[in-house]
């Protein structure tokens, strides 16, 4: 009877400390989840309740634009497990890594904060939470505001990773038919498809204005007999061209780098191209921009070159990129702000102390950015974005880099 009880009690114990062990687990993967993915704490339309007069003030200041005029971001990622589709078409997107923890830890850990940080929880209404969060976020801003939605295709030849991210271009057509005042959809279309002219036609009739390729991630040869067939089928339906340059990880994370050099063939072809940039340290040390300025000061088609402000906040882009853009003034003709969502909703991806600390904004801006930051993240990277300048002076990113004509 003794015996009984005695292993009756270790049970007992060893169930108890297990209990508090998953408890304890629990806490700390909640705690980790709001540390790196979501920092935010209040609804978007809070803001007029939950501010305080100088972040209100900050976020009027951002997003006022006129009547005639518009907020544009060029860059809004949408992230979807092909939930939500509409009365004609199956959505086939998937943006979430189809491995485990055990066997794409990084991709696994990366995807839960992010899906974190918009606000969508794992389950059958991840879409449907992500969208609402973003439009949430769009609406409760006090000036207009549009945000170009990217497709992104299945990459081109050779057996793929079935994990490899697809947004179709058929679902951010949908979204931006749901929400015309909000979103407008950037098509991803490959020139070594057999239908790419075809599929180009197509979206341009409905309206595309865009097409986005990711060359090392979709294996596009810039230099092709198809691409630069492609090329001349862009420049006849005046659709721009968006790619980065830089250097690139492709999906094994290795580096490759894409010259801006690698554009002079879309330009030449009279090619609008928008240019989004990765990291800009190259085999040689910094490498990127001082090759970006030499295209953008000898090229006799440089007026058809625009640069994407995505990302250009987190990490270490303040030294190696946003800096030598507010250094050249004569440049701020060719940006465009993109706010890169949904990485500004990360938790400390654009560090506000950093930049203070750097010179990139003042001292005093730090809480209000913060609280900002609390109740709409979309709102917050723009807010920065617009309060940035080059340190020691107030040399910063004027109006025409953010607003457009309403058309």
């Amino acid at each position: 009877m003794n015996w009984r009880r005695l292993v009756f009690a270790w049970l007992l114990r060893i169930a108890l400390v297990g209990i508090a062990l998953a408890a304890v687990g629990f806490c700390i993967w909640q705690f980790a989840l709001t540390y790196y993915g979501r920092g935010w704490g209040h609804e978007p339309a809070s803001a007029p309740w939950v501010l305080g007069h100088r972040a209100r003030e900050l976020l009027t200041n951002a997003t006022s634009t006129g009547k005639q005029k518009t907020l544009v971001d060029g860059a809004v990622h949408v992230r979807t497990h092909g939930q939500l589709s509409g009365p004609d078409f199956v959505n086939r997107s998937h943006t979430a890594p189809s491995g485990s923890i055990v066997g794409q830890p990084w991709a696994w850990w990366r995807n839960r904060v992010t899906a974190s940080a918009a606000g969508a929880t794992r389950g059958p209404s991840f879409d449907g939470e992500y969208v609402s969060r973003l439009l949430r976020q769009i609406r409760a801003l006090p000036g207009d505001y549009r945000a170009y939605i990217l497709a992104r295709s299945r990459p081109q030849g050779g057996a793929e990773n079935a994990s490899a991210p697809v947004v179709t271009n058929r679902y951010v057509a949908w979204l931006a038919e749901r929400a015309p005042q909000q979103l407008m959809p950037v098509a991803s279309i490959l020139p070594g498809r057999a239908n790419a002219g075809q599929n180009l036609a197509h979206w341009v009739e409905k309206g595309v204005q865009r097409v986005r390729w990711l060359p090392v991630r979709q294996h596009i040869d810039l230099t092709s007999a198809a691409a630069r067939t492609f090329y001349k089928k862009l420049a006849q339906a005046e659709v721009t061209l968006k790619l980065p340059v830089g250097a690139v990880r492709d999906r094994h994370g290795t580096y490759r780098w894409i010259s801006p050099a690698a554009i002079k063939p879309m330009l030449a072809a009279g090619v609008d191209v928008e240019l989004t940039l990765a990291d800009a340290r190259g085999p040689k040390g910094q490498e990127l921009m001082p090759a970006l300025f030499h295209l953008l000061a000898t090229s006799d088609h440089a007026k058809q070159i625009t640069i994407s402000l995505a990302n250009v906040l987190a990490g270490k882009r303040p030294q190696q990129v946003l800096k030598p853009l507010l250094a050249h003034p004569q440049y701020y003709k060719h940006l465009r702000y993109a706010s890169g969502y949904p990485q500004p909703a990360l938790a400390g991806r654009i560090d506000v102390e950093a930049l203070a600390d750097d010179g990139f904004i003042d001292r005093s801006l730090v809480p209000p950015l913060k609280a900002i930051y609390d109740v709409n993240p979309l709102a917050f990277a723009l807010v920065v974005m617009r309060r940035v300048h080059l340190p020691h002076t107030r040399l910063g990113f004027p109006e025409s880099v953010f607003v457009r004509k309403k058309s």
